[in-house]
């Protein structure tokens, strides 16, 4: 009698390859995260400037405002090295003291003043 043709092995070494290209994907898909805590005033924002991630010294990214003191910056792209940064008020009032670096991949918490 014939023996049926191995699907048992080549389904598990699908499953395998699935789940690797998962991992691989979560690893590869780590965000490098920025959050800032400050009351910036009704009606005013925070914007984040630096290097690295596609940031600019020149322009800044306005900041994802999640509650009333909570803004956040989310980057998927940088894969190595580190985001220098710093905080302004509607893109005009600087944060004072050292720059901010965050390597990638991390979430940094910070409380700027001004």
């Amino acid at each position: 009698t014939p023996r049926p043709a191995a699907k048992p092995a080549a389904t598990k070494a699908t499953k395998a390859t699935k789940a690797t290209a998962t991992a691989k994907k979560s690893i590869d898909s780590t965000a490098t995260v920025v959050v800032a805590k400050y009351d910036v005033g009704f009606g005013n924002k925070l914007f984040i400037r630096g290097e690295g991630a596609g940031l600019s010294w020149e322009t800044g990214v306005e900041m994802k405002n999640v509650e009333n003191d909570v803004w956040v910056w989310t980057n998927n792209d940088l894969k190595k090295g580190a985001v220098a940064c710093k905080f302004l008020i509607n893109d005009d009032v600087w944060s004072t003291g050292e720059n901010l670096f965050v390597p990638a991949g991390e979430t940094s918490t910070v409380f700027p003043n001004f």
